[in-house]
């Protein structure tokens, strides 16, 4: 724990309770309450990037749980006396209450803490995926796959609050990619240990897999994770208001920013959904060969991640050098190459499958559509943070919930839509829905500081 913090300290750092938030906010303005060190200043470097790690970690769960089994889809239908589509179904409900149960969690982490959130999601999440584990049809299969939903969501919010509570803006790009690379390799690595633990041991055996990691994560989280929001910081008049974080929803530039990563990544679930069926039919691959098929993906995000991070420092450091206060609209300029590579890598994939090219070909798409995905995600999810300081963790979840509506329904039409179009079509489209929507972020950076609000409020 951090101990207690001398007054002298505490008396200089400013708080959501006594900064004046009562001026607005213009583009060259944007007042970053937590610009300076909190008191976890005195936690060391490495005690920081333990912090990070330990966050990164609870916060890949929900999306590695929700793409773990889809290549054993057939297995399960079969196993439960079920169809295809229920199958996907969980899936699907997964995906939507991964969005929607932040906005209660966020909202929590703002007034009890961060600590005490990381702890009960874990102890939930090891709980219910024994559950899963153990369901023998798909009646409580489905309620299971929604509360471990619920629980593997908290970290994806409050994780960034955390990046936002131990680290100060000109390190914040480089910290949030690193953050990000759990929520976003999830959805790559899930199908690649899933089709192997599928192949070799059973559907069953995913869960417990699930379960013994998120005991592991819980128990570090028990004995090594630090309380980071620092008291004076948190939330203690009003009444807790679960649906907070929808309130953002009436500035333009937070619906309109959010819509961007927001797309990427429900046409990202699309791709995920259909490739195992594609993969198997077209070139004749195994479940555990699909989920290594993954691993382009998953290069790509990493990638992804330390492009974005390094130029989002960059920019700061750059502002800064020309004797400007920097405003979080600064940090859109580096969405540029997601606008490029996104679309482009949507396209690669779709026409080699479509032509019937060698299968490497279409992952290489993959990949080129990661590193655009990545760069998205993580740029968007850093602005918000810049953005709303004092709020972020609500801000975040609200992203999330954007997100994951998205990603919630765009499984349901895959097969229809890549049956009646052919996958080359069918990510042309996809394709040029993202390229028009390259223009939101231009509008948000023109306009960004006249659209949203102090993060007082």
């Amino acid at each position: 724990m951090l101990g207690t913090v001398k007054p002298a300290l505490a008396v200089s750092i400013p708080s959501p309770a006594t900064t004046d938030y009562s001026q607005p906010v213009t583009p060259l303005h944007a007042s970053f309450v937590h610009d300076q060190p909190l008191p976890v200043h005195i936690l060391s470097t490495r005690k920081k990037h333990w912090i990070l790690f330990l966050a990164g970690m609870a916060a890949l769960f929900g999306p590695l749980s929700s793409t773990i089994y889809v290549p054993a889809q057939l297995d399960i239908a079969t196993n439960l006396g079920t169809t295809l589509g229920m199958v996907n179904l969980t899936i699907s409900l997964f995906i939507l209450f991964y969005g929607i149960a932040p906005m209660v969690w966020a909202p929590l982490s703002e007034r009890l803490g961060r600590r005490p959130i990381y702890i009960a999601s874990l102890v939930m999440y090891v709980v219910t995926s024994i559950g899963c584990a153990l369901s023998n049809r798909i009646g409580i299969l489905l309620p299971m796959r929604i509360l471990q939903a619920c629980s593997s969501s908290s970290a994806s919010a409050v994780g960034a609050g955390s990046v936002s509570d131990i680290f100060p803006i000109h390190e914040r790009g480089r910290k949030m990619g690193y953050f990000l690379l759990g929520p976003l390799i999830g959805p790559i690595i899930g199908p690649m240990v899933g089709g192997a633990l599928n192949q070799y041991c059973g559907w069953h055996s995913i869960f417990w897999f699930l379960a013994g990691l998120g005991g592991a994560i819980l128990l570090l989280n028990i004995f090594t994770m630090p309380e980071t929001l620092y008291p004076e910081a948190r939330q203690k008049t009003g009444r807790f208001n679960p649906i907070k974080p929808l309130v953002y929803f009436r500035f333009p530039a937070v619906t309109l920013i959010m819509l961007y990563p927001g797309l990427a990544f429900g046409f990202m679930y699309l791709l995920i959904t259909i490739l195992p069926r594609t993969f198997i039919n077209q070139y004749a691959f195994s479940t555990s060969q699909v989920g290594l098929s993954y691993i382009a993906s998953g290069l790509g995000n990493v990638l992804g991640t330390v492009i974005s991070g390094r130029y989002l420092d960059y920019l700061i450091a750059r502002a800064k050098a020309q004797s400007k206060k920097p405003a979080a609209e600064v940090r859109l300029i580096a969405l540029w190459p997601s606008a490029v590579l996104t679309p482009l890598g949507f396209l690669m994939y779709g026409w080699f499958i479509e032509r019937n090219f060698h299968w490497s070909l279409p992952l290489f798409g993959s990949f080129i559509m990661s590193i655009g995905l990545m760069v998205s995600s993580t740029v968007v999810s850093v602005y918000l943070v810049d953005a709303f300081t004092a709020h972020s963790a609500s801000v975040v979840s609200l992203a999330n919930f954007v997100r994951a509506a998205i990603a919630a329904i765009t499984p349901l039409f895959a097969v229809q839509m890549v049956d009646g179009l052919g996958n080359g079509w069918t990510f042309t489209i996809i394709a040029l829905i993202f390229l028009v929507s390259s223009v939101i972020p231009i509008l948000v950076y023109i306009y960004g500081g006249r659209w949203r609000p102090t993060n007082k409020e």
